[in-house]
């Protein structure tokens, strides 16, 4: 394999060119033409910006080059985006990059990348820190500094300058350390004690010395598809960082022998690789590891007890991966787990008490359920929506034996209210039809009250599931259907009695065909709307799941459109229906009034009447249930939060007990009126 001495290495002597382009004869530097400062007496070194100042039109950039910018405006002095905020003297103590410093105006909320950051200023190089010169405003660079300031090659400080000498010139022996790597490999840079590689292979890693004592490992941009930690064989590192270089597997191979484990290896990194899984103890003996950098890999599977070696781990990166399914078992042996990354994962299984026997501090992550299940002294990054809590679906008992006995009672009432069909008029037909859906409707509630009691104590850990369900799509479905299908019900209700009641020799209004036409009208647009609205949030949203575990669109969350259009729908709906009731009601009101006068002890006015009282009951309850979800759909619009008990309460008990009135009015009313008819 060919290399490269590094040691000893010879300083580069610069050789400074002058141009005489001064009229009194002055000689000046190459660098210094044309860079907004004048050095000679008449400007001539400047004529491009002299000439500039005279235009009196706008100036255009002429710093046309990716990655550059202009110093100013209109002048061909452009510097490179790395130099921004950056300030640096040459040997004569100039300004570099632009003379008069604009490139270092609003630097102060600017980061400095591999640089010292001046506060409220700009960056000087880490080379410039304790160097005997204030660099920054107010000289903070030289603060805290030794009496006997060295600079050393490459950045490095040390007590003495004459590294690798074989003779010890620091107390400590600090300028011998590392000394025995002689020969730098192939497309590598190396420093006394640091290694870093572009563009290499396994094959130039097999190729390499086993008796580097190298400090800190760099691989970016090479052609790996397996790396062990185990290859390098090197007693002395510390650090190892491998940057997109397509690396697929990491983990030891069990069946191979562990040798020359570097134990004192403390930082890994392994970021923008192709990562898939963390096999049963992948990093077997290297107990010495304190952080675990894996930041954006395509890591599936995490498997039981993959780190159980590193017992002083007290950094776990896995953000940005491809993660969906945690357990209490892969965090075994983290014992001094501090900080742990899980930002960017699609996590839909949990553990409950999976962190329990941990010692967090610190979780930084964008799901809500794993900060409910952190320890409660553990700061969690991610902030809990307002209309879920991480109680179970069902949070207390009360609403428990609620739900019970409404979906009993309407499973019940409803299946009577079926099989009792005497007659084959519009108000059977009507009474066929939504005793059919709120006998659905009861049914997915039977199927909530199961779910809660299968993941009792456990539901934070399986909702995400839930909400990814059909079960919960289905009752998303039923819920908004069910509550359309009863609006326009009474709705049809009214229309039909006040024209039977107004046109009483006319038949059509109470016939089976009136009823099977306008219902099944109102049976297919309800059910297209509805199941827009669901194809929307999950496909034209890219939504697997629904934004909230009671599996209702009516009320918005703030996170999606088609639940702010749900829900501005279903309150209008609401709402005009009660205005559309409320005129049918004075219509009628009207009609029976004449109808009084006229055949005031005739069997019809009798009839009329309770025509009307069963009306009014009729739409009364449907009014109570259906306003309480119609005005929170409008308070989420206007960006109220609203409790999730309260949500709670309505979608599970409030929307629910419609289904068991119903019936109740629709049939057995209905045989107290119909036999005294």
């Amino acid at each position: 394999m060919k290399v490269q001495k590094i040691w000893p290495v010879e300083s580069k002597q610069r050789t400074d060119t002058f141009i005489g382009v001064c009229s009194d004869g002055k000689k000046i530097l190459t660098q210094y033409q044309d860079d907004m400062a004048p050095d000679c007496v008449g400007g001539e070194d400047e004529l491009m910006f002299l000439s500039l100042l005279k235009q009196k039109e706008a100036w255009n950039d002429k710093c046309k080059s990716e990655g550059f910018l202009s110093c100013v405006i209109g002048h061909t002095k452009c510097f490179p985006f790395h130099k921004l905020c950056l300030y640096e003297t040459d040997n004569r103590g100039n300004m570099l990059t632009c003379r008069f410093g604009e490139h270092l105006s609003f630097c102060i909320d600017f980061e400095c990348s591999r640089n010292f950051k001046c506060p409220n200023a700009y960056c000087i190089r880490i080379s410039s820190i304790c160097d005997g010169y204030f660099d920054c405003p107010g000289g903070s660079d030289e603060y805290h500094c030794p009496q006997r300031v060295i600079i050393c090659l490459k950045l490095f400080k040390c007590r003495e300058q004459h590294l690798c000498d074989k003779i010890t010139d620091c107390s400590k022996g600090d300028d011998e350390i590392f000394c025995n790597m002689k020969l730098c490999p192939l497309k590598c840079s190396c420093l006394p004690v640091a290694v870093s590689c572009l563009n290499i292979t396994n094959e130039d890693i097999h190729q390499m010395e086993k008796d580097m004592s190298v400090v800190y490992w760099s691989f970016h941009e090479s052609f790996f598809s397996t790396f062990s930690l185990f290859e390098l064989r090197v007693c002395d590192t510390i650090v190892v960082k491998i940057t997109s270089s397509n690396l697929r597997y990491i983990c030891h191979d069990t069946d191979v022998e562990v040798v020359d484990v570097s134990h004192k290896l403390v930082h890994a990194t392994f970021t923008h690789n192709k990562i898939e899984e963390i096999s049963k103890r992948c990093f077997p003996k290297l107990t010495a590891i304190k952080s675990l950098v894996l930041l954006g890999n395509k890591i599936q599977s995490l498997a039981a007890q993959g780190l159980l070696d590193q017992i002083n781990m007290t950094l776990l990166n896995l953000a940005n991966n491809m993660i969906a399914t945690l357990s209490k078992e892969i965090f075994d042996g983290l014992t001094s787990l501090d900080c742990l990354n899980l930002n960017g994962n699609n996590i839909v299984q949990l553990e409950m008490n999976m962190f329990g026997h941990l010692s967090l501090s610190l979780v930084h992550t964008n799901s809500y359920h794993i900060c409910c299940l952190v320890p409660g002294t553990t700061t969690c990054s991610a902030q809990k929506p307002w209309h879920v809590s991480c109680d179970d679906l069902l949070p207390n008992k009360a609403v428990i034996v609620c739900v019970w006995i409404i979906s009993v009672l309407a499973n019940i009432f409803n299946v009577i209210s079926l099989l009792a069909s005497e007659r084959s008029d519009s108000y059977e037909v009507t009474k066929t039809f939504i005793s059919t859906f709120d006998l659905a409707f009861a049914l997915s509630l039977i199927v909530i009250l199961v779910t809660d009691m299968c993941h009792r104590d456990k539901f934070i850990a399986f909702e995400l599931a839930w909400r990814e369900s059909i079960l919960c799509k289905s009752f998303a479905f039923l819920s908004l259907f069910t509550s359309m299908m009863s609006c326009c019900t009474v709705t049809f209700l009214s229309i039909s009695t006040y024209l039977t009641l107004a046109n009483p020799f006319e038949m059509f209004y109470t016939t089976r065909k009136f009823s099977l036409k306008y219902f099944s009208l109102f049976i297919i647009t309800n059910f297209t709307l509805v199941l827009f609205a669901l194809l929307s949030f999950l496909f034209l949203e890219k939504r697997s799941l629904l934004s909230n575990s009671l599996c209702v669109l009516w009320f918005a969350t703030g996170d999606s459109y088609t639940e702010y259009f749900v829900a501005m729908f279903v309150a209008v709906l609401t709402f005009l229906e009660c205005i559309l009731l409320f005129g049918f009601y004075f219509a009628i009101y009207d009609v029976m009034k004449e109808s009084t006068k006229k055949h005031y002890t005739s069997e019809r006015a009798k009839r009329d009447k309770r025509a009307a009282k069963r009306m009014v009951c009729i739409t009364v309850s449907n009014a109570l249930c259906c306003l309480p979800s119609a005005i929170i759909s409008v308070l989420s619009i206007s960006g109220y939060k609203i409790p999730s008990l309260a949500l709670i309460w309505t979608t599970f008990f409030i929307l629910p007990i419609n289904l068991v009135i119903n019936p109740c009015f629709y049939s057995f009313y209905y045989f107290k009126c119909g036999s005294s008819e």
